[in-house]
Protein backbone atom coordinates (compact mmCIF):
# COMPACT_ATOMS: atom_id res chain seq x y z
CA UNK A 1 0.00 0.00 0.00
CA UNK A 2 0.79 3.53 -0.64
CA UNK A 3 -0.24 6.92 -0.53
CA UNK A 4 -0.47 8.53 -3.76
CA UNK A 5 -0.61 12.86 -3.99
CA UNK A 6 -1.25 14.52 -7.86
CA UNK A 7 -0.63 18.01 -8.02
CA UNK A 8 -2.35 19.70 -10.84
CA UNK A 9 -1.86 23.66 -11.53
CA UNK A 10 -1.59 25.31 -15.21
CA UNK A 11 -1.42 28.95 -13.71
CA UNK A 12 -4.78 29.78 -12.83
CA UNK A 13 -5.41 27.16 -9.83
CA UNK A 14 -4.74 24.37 -8.00
CA UNK A 15 -6.22 20.84 -7.22
CA UNK A 16 -4.62 18.23 -5.23
CA UNK A 17 -5.56 14.74 -5.51
CA UNK A 18 -5.00 12.20 -2.57
CA UNK A 19 -4.82 7.84 -3.33
CA UNK A 20 -5.12 6.65 -0.02
CA UNK A 21 -3.58 4.26 1.15
CA UNK A 22 -6.96 1.91 1.54
CA UNK A 23 -7.89 2.90 -2.11
CA UNK A 24 -10.29 5.61 -1.86
CA UNK A 25 -9.35 9.14 -3.65
CA UNK A 26 -9.99 12.43 -1.97
CA UNK A 27 -9.22 16.30 -3.84
CA UNK A 28 -8.54 19.12 -2.00
CA UNK A 29 -9.01 22.28 -4.31
CA UNK A 30 -11.40 22.85 -7.39
CA UNK A 31 -10.99 24.97 -10.26
CA UNK A 32 -11.97 26.08 -13.72
CA UNK A 33 -10.91 27.82 -16.43
CA UNK A 34 -13.35 31.30 -17.72
CA UNK A 35 -15.29 28.45 -19.83
CA UNK A 36 -16.26 26.17 -16.78
CA UNK A 37 -13.62 23.19 -18.05
CA UNK A 38 -12.40 21.78 -14.72
CA UNK A 39 -8.84 19.96 -15.01
CA UNK A 40 -9.02 18.28 -12.06
CA UNK A 41 -12.62 16.50 -13.03
CA UNK A 42 -10.91 15.19 -16.56
CA UNK A 43 -8.23 13.32 -14.15
CA UNK A 44 -10.65 11.77 -12.17
CA UNK A 45 -12.61 10.72 -15.03
CA UNK A 46 -8.92 9.77 -17.13
CA UNK A 47 -8.76 7.32 -13.68
CA UNK A 48 -12.13 6.10 -13.63
CA UNK A 49 -12.66 7.66 -10.19
CA UNK A 50 -16.52 7.03 -9.80
CA UNK A 51 -16.69 8.42 -5.93
CA UNK A 52 -14.71 10.68 -3.83
CA UNK A 53 -13.64 10.22 0.27
CA UNK A 54 -13.78 13.60 0.84
CA UNK A 55 -14.19 16.81 -1.07
CA UNK A 56 -11.61 20.00 0.80
CA UNK A 57 -12.11 23.55 -0.31
CA UNK A 58 -9.09 25.80 1.88
CA UNK A 59 -10.22 29.28 1.15
CA UNK A 60 -12.93 30.62 -1.13
CA UNK A 61 -10.87 32.38 -3.76
CA UNK A 62 -11.64 31.18 -7.14
CA UNK A 63 -8.90 29.44 -7.73
CA UNK A 64 -9.06 27.07 -5.11
CA UNK A 65 -13.06 26.65 -5.46
CA UNK A 66 -14.19 27.17 -8.82
CA UNK A 67 -15.60 23.97 -10.70
CA UNK A 68 -17.18 22.18 -7.67
CA UNK A 69 -20.43 22.57 -9.38
CA UNK A 70 -19.15 20.33 -12.08
CA UNK A 71 -17.33 17.81 -10.10
CA UNK A 72 -20.13 17.82 -7.40
CA UNK A 73 -22.69 17.06 -10.88
CA UNK A 74 -20.55 14.54 -12.19
CA UNK A 75 -18.83 12.28 -8.86
CA UNK A 76 -20.36 11.96 -5.82
CA UNK A 77 -18.81 12.81 -2.43
CA UNK A 78 -18.93 10.84 0.79
CA UNK A 79 -17.64 14.15 3.22
CA UNK A 80 -16.77 17.71 2.90
CA UNK A 81 -14.29 19.50 4.61
CA UNK A 82 -14.92 23.01 4.43
CA UNK A 83 -13.17 26.30 5.47
CA UNK A 84 -14.55 27.34 8.78
CA UNK A 85 -16.05 30.58 7.89
CA UNK A 86 -18.19 28.42 4.85
CA UNK A 87 -20.74 28.30 8.35
CA UNK A 88 -20.75 31.95 8.46
CA UNK A 89 -23.97 33.56 6.79
CA UNK A 90 -22.31 36.70 6.82
CA UNK A 91 -19.33 35.44 4.23
CA UNK A 92 -22.45 34.40 1.94
CA UNK A 93 -24.04 37.80 2.27
CA UNK A 94 -20.86 39.40 1.01
CA UNK A 95 -20.63 37.60 -1.55
CA UNK A 96 -24.28 37.80 -2.46
CA UNK A 97 -23.85 41.87 -2.08
CA UNK A 98 -20.41 41.55 -4.87
CA UNK A 99 -22.89 40.24 -7.22
CA UNK A 100 -25.65 42.47 -6.81
CA UNK A 101 -23.27 45.31 -6.97
CA UNK A 102 -21.38 43.63 -10.26
CA UNK A 103 -18.41 43.42 -8.60
CA UNK A 104 -15.21 41.31 -8.74
CA UNK A 105 -12.62 40.22 -5.94
CA UNK A 106 -8.86 40.45 -7.38
CA UNK A 107 -8.79 36.82 -7.87
CA UNK A 108 -12.49 36.88 -9.97
CA UNK A 109 -10.89 39.64 -11.74
CA UNK A 110 -7.59 38.07 -12.99
CA UNK A 111 -9.10 34.64 -14.13
CA UNK A 112 -11.72 36.75 -16.11
CA UNK A 113 -14.34 35.80 -14.51
CA UNK A 114 -18.17 36.71 -13.94
CA UNK A 115 -19.73 38.63 -11.47
CA UNK A 116 -20.54 35.92 -8.61
CA UNK A 117 -18.39 33.11 -9.81
CA UNK A 118 -17.51 32.08 -6.26
CA UNK A 119 -21.03 32.81 -4.47
CA UNK A 120 -22.37 30.78 -6.99
CA UNK A 121 -20.06 27.77 -5.96
CA UNK A 122 -20.85 28.46 -2.29
CA UNK A 123 -24.27 28.09 -2.91
CA UNK A 124 -23.73 24.71 -4.38
CA UNK A 125 -22.02 23.95 -1.60
CA UNK A 126 -24.69 25.05 0.82
CA UNK A 127 -27.07 23.31 -1.30
CA UNK A 128 -25.47 19.94 -0.55
CA UNK A 129 -24.97 20.41 3.04
CA UNK A 130 -29.01 21.69 3.05
CA UNK A 131 -29.65 18.04 1.48
CA UNK A 132 -27.47 16.53 4.02
CA UNK A 133 -28.62 18.06 7.05
CA UNK A 134 -32.68 16.97 6.28
CA UNK A 135 -30.88 13.50 5.25
CA UNK A 136 -29.72 13.18 9.14
CA UNK A 137 -33.23 14.71 10.06
CA UNK A 138 -34.97 12.02 8.25
CA UNK A 139 -32.56 9.23 9.84
CA UNK A 140 -32.16 10.31 13.07
CA UNK A 141 -28.52 10.63 12.14
CA UNK A 142 -26.36 13.69 12.78
CA UNK A 143 -25.42 13.96 9.53
CA UNK A 144 -22.99 17.23 10.53
CA UNK A 145 -20.87 14.11 10.19
CA UNK A 146 -20.69 14.48 6.83
CA UNK A 147 -19.04 18.07 6.98
CA UNK A 148 -15.57 18.66 9.03
CA UNK A 149 -14.22 22.33 9.10
CA UNK A 150 -10.89 23.30 8.52
CA UNK A 151 -9.84 24.91 11.88
CA UNK A 152 -6.96 24.46 13.88
CA UNK A 153 -5.87 21.66 15.86
CA UNK A 154 -9.41 20.75 16.53
CA UNK A 155 -9.60 18.35 13.97
CA UNK A 156 -7.24 14.78 13.84
CA UNK A 157 -9.09 11.51 12.73
CA UNK A 158 -8.05 8.76 10.84
CA UNK A 159 -9.24 7.46 7.37
CA UNK A 160 -8.69 4.21 6.92
CA UNK A 161 -5.64 1.70 6.68
CA UNK A 162 -3.27 3.85 8.58
CA UNK A 163 -3.91 7.40 7.31
CA UNK A 164 -4.01 10.74 9.77
CA UNK A 165 -5.38 13.49 8.88
CA UNK A 166 -4.96 16.71 10.48
CA UNK A 167 -6.06 20.51 10.07
CA UNK A 168 -3.49 22.59 10.88
CA UNK A 169 -4.89 26.39 10.28
CA UNK A 170 -6.91 28.52 10.51
CA UNK A 171 -6.71 29.10 14.49
CA UNK A 172 -8.92 31.96 16.34
CA UNK A 173 -7.30 34.94 15.99
CA UNK A 174 -7.12 34.35 12.29
CA UNK A 175 -11.10 33.63 12.28
CA UNK A 176 -11.93 36.24 14.75
CA UNK A 177 -10.20 39.24 12.75
CA UNK A 178 -11.84 37.69 9.29
CA UNK A 179 -15.24 37.80 10.96
CA UNK A 180 -14.47 41.76 11.93
CA UNK A 181 -14.12 42.50 8.87
CA UNK A 182 -17.83 40.65 7.93
CA UNK A 183 -19.37 42.05 10.39
CA UNK A 184 -18.60 45.38 9.95
CA UNK A 185 -19.69 44.88 6.07
CA UNK A 186 -22.77 43.83 7.34
CA UNK A 187 -23.78 47.31 8.67
CA UNK A 188 -24.47 48.02 4.73
CA UNK A 189 -27.12 45.61 3.49
CA UNK A 190 -30.42 44.49 5.41
CA UNK A 191 -31.27 40.59 4.63
CA UNK A 192 -34.22 38.79 5.25
CA UNK A 193 -35.53 36.14 8.00
CA UNK A 194 -33.72 33.49 5.67
CA UNK A 195 -30.60 35.69 5.59
CA UNK A 196 -31.06 36.41 1.89
CA UNK A 197 -30.22 40.87 0.92
CA UNK A 198 -32.61 42.84 0.37
CA UNK A 199 -31.42 46.17 0.34
CA UNK A 200 -28.41 47.62 0.66
CA UNK A 201 -26.17 50.69 0.70
CA UNK A 202 -25.52 52.01 -2.75
CA UNK A 203 -22.46 53.96 -1.15
CA UNK A 204 -20.88 50.80 0.11
CA UNK A 205 -17.47 50.04 -1.29
CA UNK A 206 -16.40 46.25 -0.39
CA UNK A 207 -13.43 45.87 1.23
CA UNK A 208 -10.50 43.49 -0.21
CA UNK A 209 -11.26 40.37 2.00
CA UNK A 210 -8.21 38.60 2.56
CA UNK A 211 -9.12 34.81 2.04
CA UNK A 212 -6.00 33.58 2.46
CA UNK A 213 -5.92 34.54 5.81
CA UNK A 214 -8.72 32.00 7.08
CA UNK A 215 -6.90 29.35 4.37
CA UNK A 216 -6.95 25.45 5.88
CA UNK A 217 -4.14 23.47 5.69
CA UNK A 218 -3.88 19.95 6.09
CA UNK A 219 -1.32 17.71 7.15
CA UNK A 220 -1.33 13.89 6.07
CA UNK A 221 0.67 10.75 8.43
CA UNK A 222 0.86 7.37 7.02
CA UNK A 223 3.40 5.88 8.96
CA UNK A 224 6.72 7.78 8.61
CA UNK A 225 5.16 9.50 5.59
CA UNK A 226 4.00 12.99 6.34
CA UNK A 227 2.93 15.21 3.72
CA UNK A 228 1.83 19.10 4.09
CA UNK A 229 -0.65 20.58 2.03
CA UNK A 230 -0.43 24.37 2.66
CA UNK A 231 -3.14 25.83 1.03
CA UNK A 232 -2.87 29.42 0.49
CA UNK A 233 -2.47 30.09 4.57
CA UNK A 234 0.29 32.92 4.82
CA UNK A 235 3.18 33.85 7.32
CA UNK A 236 0.91 35.00 10.44
CA UNK A 237 -1.56 32.36 9.88
CA UNK A 238 1.81 30.07 10.30
CA UNK A 239 2.98 32.58 13.31
CA UNK A 240 -0.15 32.11 14.86
CA UNK A 241 0.15 27.92 14.37
CA UNK A 242 3.65 28.22 16.41
CA UNK A 243 2.53 30.89 18.23
CA UNK A 244 0.19 28.46 20.59
CA UNK A 245 1.81 25.94 20.30
CA UNK A 246 1.65 23.93 17.09
CA UNK A 247 4.15 21.75 15.98
CA UNK A 248 4.89 19.80 12.35
CA UNK A 249 6.91 16.79 12.51
CA UNK A 250 9.33 16.07 9.49
CA UNK A 251 7.56 16.27 6.48
CA UNK A 252 8.29 14.23 2.79
CA UNK A 253 6.71 16.09 1.03
CA UNK A 254 4.86 19.84 0.95
CA UNK A 255 2.58 22.34 -1.27
CA UNK A 256 4.08 25.28 -1.00
CA UNK A 257 1.41 27.64 0.90
CA UNK A 258 0.48 30.78 -1.49
CA UNK A 259 1.85 29.72 -5.37
CA UNK A 260 5.45 30.81 -4.16
CA UNK A 261 4.41 34.24 -2.31
CA UNK A 262 7.29 35.21 0.27
CA UNK A 263 4.39 36.03 2.31
CA UNK A 264 3.55 31.65 2.77
CA UNK A 265 6.95 31.26 3.82
CA UNK A 266 7.92 31.05 7.39
CA UNK A 267 11.82 30.30 8.59
CA UNK A 268 10.80 29.25 12.18
CA UNK A 269 8.34 26.76 10.47
CA UNK A 270 10.25 25.20 8.06
CA UNK A 271 13.32 25.03 10.09
CA UNK A 272 11.35 22.66 12.56
CA UNK A 273 9.15 20.45 9.70
CA UNK A 274 12.04 19.76 7.52
CA UNK A 275 14.80 19.69 10.68
CA UNK A 276 14.98 15.73 10.09
CA UNK A 277 15.64 15.51 6.20
CA UNK A 278 15.30 17.30 3.03
CA UNK A 279 11.85 16.83 1.76
CA UNK A 280 10.32 17.43 -2.00
CA UNK A 281 8.55 21.09 -2.38
CA UNK A 282 5.98 22.19 -5.00
CA UNK A 283 5.07 25.27 -6.42
CA UNK A 284 1.59 25.96 -8.70
CA UNK A 285 2.64 28.77 -10.59
CA UNK A 286 -0.27 31.98 -10.54
CA UNK A 287 0.25 33.85 -13.63
CA UNK A 288 -3.10 35.37 -14.36
CA UNK A 289 -2.45 38.50 -11.65
CA UNK A 290 -0.75 41.80 -12.13
CA UNK A 291 1.97 40.27 -9.08
CA UNK A 292 2.22 36.55 -10.69
CA UNK A 293 4.26 33.80 -8.73
CA UNK A 294 6.21 32.65 -7.55
CA UNK A 295 9.02 35.28 -6.87
CA UNK A 296 12.54 34.82 -6.28
CA UNK A 297 12.04 36.19 -3.00
CA UNK A 298 9.54 33.67 -2.39
CA UNK A 299 11.85 30.33 -3.53
CA UNK A 300 14.50 31.89 -1.70
CA UNK A 301 13.77 30.72 1.92
CA UNK A 302 12.89 26.90 0.16
CA UNK A 303 16.09 26.46 -1.00
CA UNK A 304 17.23 26.56 1.93
CA UNK A 305 15.45 23.58 3.52
CA UNK A 306 14.53 21.25 0.37
CA UNK A 307 15.85 18.91 -1.65
CA UNK A 308 14.23 19.45 -5.05
CA UNK A 309 11.45 22.07 -5.62
CA UNK A 310 8.93 21.59 -8.63
CA UNK A 311 6.59 23.88 -10.26
CA UNK A 312 3.83 22.88 -12.15
CA UNK A 313 3.83 24.99 -15.05
CA UNK A 314 7.44 25.81 -15.93
CA UNK A 315 6.75 29.05 -18.46
CA UNK A 316 4.88 30.77 -16.09
CA UNK A 317 7.44 29.93 -13.03
CA UNK A 318 10.50 31.24 -15.60
CA UNK A 319 8.07 34.24 -16.63
CA UNK A 320 7.38 35.58 -12.40
CA UNK A 321 10.32 34.33 -10.74
CA UNK A 322 13.05 34.78 -13.50
CA UNK A 323 14.99 31.26 -12.75
CA UNK A 324 16.16 28.72 -14.82
CA UNK A 325 13.65 25.73 -14.10
CA UNK A 326 14.93 22.82 -16.30
CA UNK A 327 12.25 20.80 -18.05
CA UNK A 328 11.82 17.93 -16.65
CA UNK A 329 10.02 15.86 -19.50
CA UNK A 330 12.07 15.21 -22.45
CA UNK A 331 9.64 15.55 -25.69
CA UNK A 332 10.11 11.93 -27.00
CA UNK A 333 9.57 10.60 -23.32
CA UNK A 334 5.87 10.11 -23.07
CA UNK A 335 5.71 8.98 -26.79
CA UNK A 336 4.01 5.54 -26.56
CA UNK A 337 3.55 3.55 -29.49
CA UNK A 338 -0.05 3.79 -30.52
CA UNK A 339 -2.79 5.95 -32.03
CA UNK A 340 -1.28 4.49 -35.73
CA UNK A 341 2.29 4.98 -34.78
CA UNK A 342 4.58 2.57 -35.91
CA UNK A 343 8.58 2.27 -34.38
CA UNK A 344 9.10 4.00 -38.19
CA UNK A 345 7.64 6.94 -36.93
CA UNK A 346 9.27 7.25 -33.55
CA UNK A 347 12.65 7.20 -35.76
CA UNK A 348 11.45 9.22 -37.69
CA UNK A 349 10.78 11.99 -35.18
CA UNK A 350 14.30 11.45 -33.50
CA UNK A 351 15.73 11.64 -36.62
CA UNK A 352 14.46 14.51 -38.37
CA UNK A 353 12.79 16.49 -35.53
CA UNK A 354 14.28 19.89 -35.28
CA UNK A 355 15.53 21.04 -31.83
CA UNK A 356 13.78 24.88 -32.20
CA UNK A 357 10.78 23.41 -32.75
CA UNK A 358 10.34 21.93 -29.57
CA UNK A 359 8.16 23.32 -27.05
CA UNK A 360 10.08 24.50 -24.59
CA UNK A 361 12.66 26.14 -26.50
CA UNK A 362 13.35 30.11 -26.93
CA UNK A 363 11.66 31.65 -29.94
CA UNK A 364 15.48 33.71 -30.67
CA UNK A 365 17.04 33.55 -34.19
CA UNK A 366 13.35 31.50 -35.31
CA UNK A 367 12.97 32.89 -38.80
CA UNK A 368 8.95 32.50 -38.53
CA UNK A 369 8.38 33.72 -42.01
CA UNK A 370 8.97 30.60 -43.19
CA UNK A 371 6.47 28.45 -44.75
CA UNK A 372 4.24 26.10 -43.74
CA UNK A 373 6.01 23.44 -46.14
CA UNK A 374 9.21 24.56 -45.70
CA UNK A 375 8.89 24.88 -41.71
CA UNK A 376 7.29 21.29 -41.27
CA UNK A 377 8.46 18.42 -43.78
CA UNK A 378 5.78 16.40 -45.14
CA UNK A 379 6.25 13.69 -43.56
CA UNK A 380 5.57 14.81 -40.11
CA UNK A 381 2.65 16.90 -40.97
CA UNK A 382 1.03 13.50 -42.27
CA UNK A 383 2.06 11.91 -38.55
CA UNK A 384 0.87 15.11 -36.78
CA UNK A 385 -2.27 14.54 -38.54
CA UNK A 386 -2.89 10.79 -37.51
CA UNK A 387 -1.40 11.34 -34.25
CA UNK A 388 -2.83 14.95 -32.59
CA UNK A 389 -1.69 13.89 -29.21
CA UNK A 390 1.93 14.90 -30.55
CA UNK A 391 1.07 18.58 -30.97
CA UNK A 392 1.91 18.64 -27.23
CA UNK A 393 6.18 18.45 -27.76
CA UNK A 394 5.71 21.63 -31.02
CA UNK A 395 6.45 24.98 -29.58
CA UNK A 396 3.00 26.66 -29.23
CA UNK A 397 3.75 28.86 -32.14
CA UNK A 398 4.52 26.15 -34.42
CA UNK A 399 1.58 24.38 -32.99
CA UNK A 400 -1.18 27.06 -33.34
CA UNK A 401 -0.04 28.30 -37.28
CA UNK A 402 0.64 25.04 -38.78
CA UNK A 403 -1.23 22.25 -37.57
CA UNK A 404 -4.56 21.95 -36.17
CA UNK A 405 -5.69 19.62 -33.33
CA UNK A 406 -6.58 18.90 -29.91
CA UNK A 407 -4.22 20.66 -26.68
CA UNK A 408 -2.87 17.94 -24.59
CA UNK A 409 -5.04 17.47 -21.03
CA UNK A 410 -4.55 20.38 -18.80
CA UNK A 411 -4.52 17.51 -16.03
CA UNK A 412 -1.52 15.79 -17.12
CA UNK A 413 0.78 18.87 -18.89
CA UNK A 414 0.55 20.86 -15.83
CA UNK A 415 0.87 17.97 -13.33
CA UNK A 416 3.61 16.10 -10.98
CA UNK A 417 2.70 12.93 -8.81
CA UNK A 418 4.51 11.48 -6.03
CA UNK A 419 4.03 7.94 -3.87
CA UNK A 420 5.09 7.60 -0.84
CA UNK A 421 5.14 3.79 1.47
CA UNK A 422 4.91 3.81 5.19
CA UNK A 423 8.37 4.07 5.58
CA UNK A 424 8.29 7.43 4.94
CA UNK A 425 10.22 6.23 1.01
CA UNK A 426 9.30 7.02 -2.42
CA UNK A 427 8.62 5.04 -5.31
CA UNK A 428 10.52 6.52 -7.72
CA UNK A 429 9.06 4.56 -10.57
CA UNK A 430 5.87 5.94 -10.14
CA UNK A 431 7.08 9.54 -10.07
CA UNK A 432 4.91 11.54 -12.79
CA UNK A 433 6.43 15.02 -14.12
CA UNK A 434 4.04 16.44 -16.57
CA UNK A 435 5.72 18.14 -19.80
CA UNK A 436 4.50 21.28 -18.84
CA UNK A 437 6.57 21.32 -15.29
CA UNK A 438 9.99 22.27 -13.80
CA UNK A 439 12.65 21.65 -11.44
CA UNK A 440 15.10 23.90 -9.92
CA UNK A 441 18.46 22.68 -8.38
CA UNK A 442 17.78 23.28 -4.08
CA UNK A 443 21.41 23.33 -3.99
Amino acid sequence: MSLGIHILGPGFGESVVIECPDGSVGVVDVFADSRGACPVLNFLRSRQVESLAFLAVTHPHADHCTGMDALLKAIPVERFWLFDTFQDIKLGQFLEALYIKDSLDLVEQALELKPGAVFSQLHVLGRYAREAREQGRRQRNKAYDKFKYLRGSTNKFSHGDGLTIQFLTPQDKALSDYRDILEDSAKNYIADASGRLISFNPEWKPPHLKHNLISGSILLEYGKTRILLMGDAEKTLWQEFLGTGGTIPPVQLIKVAHHGSPNGYLSDLYETMCAAGEPIAVITPFDRHRFPLPTQDGIAGLKTHTSEIFCTNRSAAENSSKLTWEQTAKPFDELRQGEGLALEDLDLLRREFHPEWLRYTTLAGLDLSVSPDEALPSDFVALLTRAPSLLGILHPTFRNRHVAGSRPSLADEFRVSFYFDEDGKEDLAKRYLGRGTGKLQAR
